[in-house]
């Protein structure tokens, strides 16, 4: 359910809210379906070697593009914006993405195209430049000193930001922020009301009209804060509802119920996959650093009871860390670690790997540990679509994209 925007700001993290930042602000380019580098704010792009270094890439940037207060988007905008989260204080906060790492040195050159230098060859660098955040273009008015804002003195995290867990701020580093969130995105914001607690009633988006994209059919997007699934499914079955999108605001046993006993009123429609959840086992602690145990554990869990029960059947086991659809990852993976319970015994039985001579009695309470941290992770995806993961601190785990 959604609770809050956030700032709405483009280079910061929690409590933003992903979907609305990816309307509201775009970056250089785009990610694609299976993985291919699109246009975006720039319209081509020219990758070289340097010798001796890392590589070269020169991005011809698109003409016409406005940002939602009128004002030209250039190469001068897009480098400020760099300047901005790649300042030598700032880019600790983002030092996770492997190009902010990577990238050296950025600058306009004389054709108004917009260069960025690296230290190393950097395969995935676009493929974290379609990233929602950090590095997505805001119009220089938003800046505390407009575009001769100071990266370190001026810079654009929120006021109060300076240090961050484990980072230690130059001295005179200043997070002035942003006055307003704009952009060049397809939806530009309008107003919001609050409630008492400071989270969000509604906010209100309007349609870019002078997108340089394709202008979208809606003219007005309003989110709404619901106490409830109850209230929401109530309020899509009354028609005051419009839509209801993405993890959390409906179980998914309230979906499958709308899907087939309310489909006069309501068209539920599914997506292709998008994210997946994954459990991840300690390899370094025992009993979980023995691959026996790890591999009876698997064997144990019930995936398709899981999802049948918890997820109304909507969701489908993976066996790979990364989806099909993902660059390079559209492979047959062998051998299959599905459900077999007669394997974990078999796997349980031997004294050494750390188990007792019971068998299955201690896979069996592992399996319980793994289906309530299953339980938990589930949980946590769903506080972090609404903007409030659990983990808030970089030593714990990671932010944002890395989550």
């Amino acid at each position: 359910m959604f609770s809050s925007g956030g700032p709405l700001h483009p280079h910061q993290y929690f409590p933003n809210q992903l979907f609305i930042q990816g309307w509201l602000y775009e970056g250089l380019v785009s990610y694609g379906q299976d993985g291919e580098i699109q246009p975006a704010l720039a319209t081509s792009w020219l990758t070289e070697e340097i010798v001796g270094a890392g590589q070269r890439v020169t991005f011809t940037l698109r003409e016409g593009v406005k940002f939602h207060d009128g004002s030209d988007f250039d190469c001068a905008s897009v480098k400020l914006n760099f300047d901005h989260v790649l300042s030598e204080s700032a880019r600790q906060r983002h030092s996770w993405l492997g190009a902010v790492q990577a990238m050296e040195k950025w600058f306009c050159n004389e054709q108004g195209q917009f260069v960025v230098e690296t230290n190393k060859r950097f395969y995935p660098l676009l493929q974290e430049l379609t990233y929602i955040r950090p590095l997505t273009i805001a119009a220089p008015s938003s800046f505390a000193n407009g575009a001769d804002s100071h990266p370190e003195l001026e810079n654009s995290c929120n006021p109060g930001e300076a240090k961050w867990e484990g980072i230690e701020a130059l001295e005179g580093f200043n997070c002035a922020g942003l006055s307003a969130p704009v952009g060049t995105g397809p939806f530009k914001f309008v107003s919001r009301e609050i409630n008492e607690d400071g989270t969000d009633k509604t906010v209100l988006f309007a349609r870019h009209d002078e997108y340089w994209g394709a202008i979208p059919d809606i003219e007005f997007v309003k989110l709404e804060t619901f106490e409830n699934t109850a209230l929401i499914e109530e309020a899509l079955l009354s028609g005051d509802l419009d839509m209801a999108l993405g993890i959390g605001p409906l179980s998914a046993l309230q979906i499958q119920d709308l899907k087939f006993f309310h489909s006069d009123i309501v068209d539920v429609r599914h997506s292709d996959v998008l994210q997946h959840s994954l459990m991840v086992m300690n390899t370094n602690k025992e009993p979980t650093n023995d691959i026996t145990v790890r591999q009876a554990i698997i064997h144990a869990v019930n995936k398709g009871r899981f999802i049948e029960e918890e997820f109304g059947g909507l969701e489908k086991p993976v066996d790979q860390v990364l989806p099909q659809t993902a660059p390079y990852c559209n492979v047959d993976l062998t051998p299959k670690w599905s459900y077999d319970p007669v394997k974990a015994e078999l796997l349980a039985c031997p004294v050494e790997s750390g188990l007792s001579s019971g068998g299955i009695a201690g896979v069996t309470i592992a399996c319980v540990a793994i289906v309530a941290l299953v339980g938990f992770m589930v949980h946590m995806i769903r506080r972090e679509k609404q903007g409030k993961p659990i983990f808030v601190t970089p030593s714990e785990s990671a932010k944002g994209e890395q989550a």
